[in-house]
């Protein structure tokens, strides 16, 4: 009776031995698992990990890539290779060179899902006027491309937070180069779906009061607009806008009122604007007096967009998920109607200026 007690256990010991190697093996991130049980060259679990590459000779040499304690709830492999998929949008530009595209690959289903941690190298790196650093998300279930804005960048590396993509690539964009839904994606990328629904609900609010100030041709209604139709809206919205900064102090050093977005009038902003709506100039030139451009032209509200989302692309210092948690979703809409409210003086303003629509003496 001892003896046969003794088989039975081997057995029983050995079929344990079995499942226990064979779930060690599942790549698929089995929940449940303890964590000293992944082991394995590239193979995390519950307590996290890091992708290094040390290699001199990699274009990807100086990459890491943290895997935070917690996100996964079981062993996964997940480690670096060449990739390539199709080249860039236009305005995106890779570092250091074309060549530095990886494959972020594992086993089993690709986890979408799975937050991670990367710090790109960005040593030498020169980002200029029009410019801004960001790294390259490849998703093979829609065969495109996402733009991903940094948390940091130091001058030697950019550190993003995001989930999981197929394939990578980072460098910078030249904003005035990449299209404006590759912009909008960003965006949603960075702050969320709603943020940039709200963004959009603000134009939508902006738009319906300026249909209220008929633009006739006339220098005095032109410069009543410019003098204080659209100052006391802008100061209406700034105001809005300073208590909302007022409440930001847990969330980093974000600035809902910095340079770009203030009413200086600068003549690179000024310039840009132009070249936005330069396609429309002859729309306004026409024997009709007509309301402010907003209203009448679907591709310059696409610009007004535009605008918005390189708005929110150039303000990176600041914790995006804490604003929309302390703050809601308001105050997004509100930065948009301050911003439509800003563009729409500048166009006034080139508009007095320049002879456009208005002759004033």
């Amino acid at each position: 009776m001892k003896s046969n007690l003794i088989i039975i256990g081997s057995k029983t010991f050995s079929i344990l031995l079995v499942l226990f190697l064979t779930a060690c093996n599942d790549d698929s991130g089995s929940p449940g698992l303890p964590d000293n049980e992944c082991e394995g060259e590239d193979v995390y679990g519950p307590e996290g990990g890091m992708i290094e590459i040390t290699d001199t000779n990699s274009a990807f040499y100086g990459l890491r890539i943290v895997i935070p304690a917690g996100a996964l709830d079981g062993c996964r492999s997940l480690y670096v290779d060449e990739g390539y998929a199709a080249g860039l949008p236009n305005g995106c530009i890779p570092y250091p060179n074309y060549n530095a595209q990886f494959d972020l690959s594992t086993g089993g289903d690709k986890p979408y899902d799975l937050e991670l941690e990367f710090y790109f190298p960005v040593k030498g790196l020169a980002i200029g006027s029009g410019e801004s650093p960001c790294a390259f998300g490849y998703d093979e279930r829609t065969g495109k491309w996402n733009i991903i804005m940094p948390d940091s960048v130091d001058g030697i590396t950019m550190m993003v937070r995001t989930t999981y993509h197929d394939k990578w690539m980072w460098g910078k964009l030249n904003l005035d180069v990449v299209s404006t839904d590759n912009l909008i994606g960003a965006v949603k990328e960075r702050y969320g779906e709603e943020a940039w629904n709200s963004a959009i609900a603000g134009i939508a609010e902006a738009i319906d009061v300026l249909e209220t100030l008929y633009v006739d041709r006339t220098c005095q209604t032109w410069t009543r607009m410019r003098d204080v139709d659209l100052p006391d809206l802008i100061q209406t919205q700034k105001n809005i806008l300073l208590y909302y900064q007022s409440q930001l102090g847990s969330c980093g050093t974000c600035d809902l009122l910095s340079e770009q977005f203030g009413l200086e009038l600068s003549k690179y902003i000024m310039a840009k604007t132009a070249i936005l709506t330069s396609d429309l100039w002859n729309l306004f030139a026409g024997n009709w007096a007509g309301y402010l451009p907003f209203l009448s032209d679907i591709d310059l509200i696409m610009n007004v967009e535009r605008f918005i989302a390189i708005s929110f692309i150039e303000s990176q210092a600041c914790n995006y998920s804490c604003v929309s948690e302390e703050l809601g979703l308001g105050v997004y809409e509100t930065y948009a109607v301050h911003y439509v409210y800003i563009v729409t003086q500048l166009m006034v303003v080139l508009a007095i200026d320049g002879d456009f629509w208005v002759s004033c003496p």
